[in-house]
């Protein structure tokens, strides 16, 4: 991703010149491509590995099992700055209404929460952004492990971005719009390797 745009206007014009998600006046035509979408986003996630038997995912539960949330240790890892929670009280698989809510209260508004030895979960407004954030998350997942290993290994403690800074990455590269954008490419891709788009056929 491009570094975050530090004036206001310019990233005003930017946000101006990039497709705008889709809308529809048709309820049916509209609930055709969701379900199209979700379909896509499934393959997408196969294609990053995400997938470990009837389950349909995997994530970096190395992680989740320390407990603790993402710091800003990158611009990727910003968008997630102050905006996801950790849920500490694993029960095992989640089967039940109780849990689920339980889950539901910990996310609260932020877009992603932490399962405490369980993995990761992102929730926005489109499929779009849920798919870009998840895989993005992972990756800071990832690169979270990797700087603290390090810096345990040199007797150091990483060196976390301001939080000033941290606050205004989040605000340009946190938000639904860049999700919708960033996740949109992923889907643009996919379309492109299977030659296969959404087309609506009314019923009969």
């Amino acid at each position: 991703m491009a570094a975050p745009l530090k004036d206001a206007s310019k990233l005003d014009i930017w946000m101006s010149t990039i497709p705008a998600p889709p809308t529809f006046s048709d309820p049916l035509e509209y609930r055709a491509f969701l379900k199209f979408r979700l379909a896509q986003a499934y393959r997408i996630f196969g294609k990053y590995g995400f997938d470990e038997g009837v389950a349909g995912h995997i994530t970096v539960r190395a992680f989740s099992a320390l407990g603790v949330p993402l710091d800003p240790l990158t611009q990727d890892s910003c968008a997630f700055y102050k905006d996801h929670s950790l849920y500490s009280e694993f029960r095992g698989i989640v089967d039940d209404r109780e849990e689920g809510v339980a889950i539901a209260n910990a996310l609260g508004s932020n877009k992603a929460v932490i399962l405490k030895n369980h993995g990761i979960l992102v929730a926005t407004k489109s499929i779009e952004s849920t798919v870009f954030y998840f895989i993005s998350m992972e990756k800071c997942c990832k690169v979270q492990t990797v700087v603290d290993q390090a810096a345990a290994a040199r007797g150091l403690k990483p060196h976390l971005i301001d939080p000033v800074e941290a606050t205004d990455t989040w605000e340009r590269v946190g938000s639904e719009a860049a999700g919708w954008f960033n996740g949109f490419v992923e889907f643009q891709l996919l379309e492109h390797e299977e030659g296969k788009k959404f087309e609506y056929v009314p019923a009969p």
